[in-house]
């Protein structure tokens, strides 16, 4: 099993946008690294995110590229500032390649 973690992208500021979308920069920014781990062969089955908008969105663009067809899972545990320990690293369903997508300091 492999476990990929990636911060979400770029997001807009609170002040902007209190839903926090990713920025157009972002967006390029995630598409780039779908397209850049598509050619790597990278592929997993299986893609957990917060549930945060910015999070949602970044998790959707790197399973296009990467995990077509997967159902993405929403996990409590991983919000901004969140307790990485607090996050069910060692769980049996942990068998599947794995994209979790979160905030800092995950």
């Amino acid at each position: 099993m492999k476990l990929y973690l990636v911060q979400h992208g770029a997001a807009c500021a609170k002040e902007v946008d209190a839903e926090r979308p990713l920025t157009e920069q972002g967006k390029r920014d995630i598409d780039r690294l779908g397209a850049f781990l598509k050619q790597a062969g990278i592929q997993v089955s299986r893609v957990i995110h917060s549930g945060k908008l910015r999070a949602k969105q970044t998790a959707e663009c790197l399973a296009q590229a990467i995990a077509p067809g997967v159902e993405l899972e929403i996990s409590g545990l991983i919000n901004p500032k969140d307790n990485p320990g607090a996050f069910d690293w060692q769980s049996e369903s942990w068998i599947k390649d794995t994209l979790v997508v979160g905030h800092l300091p995950f």
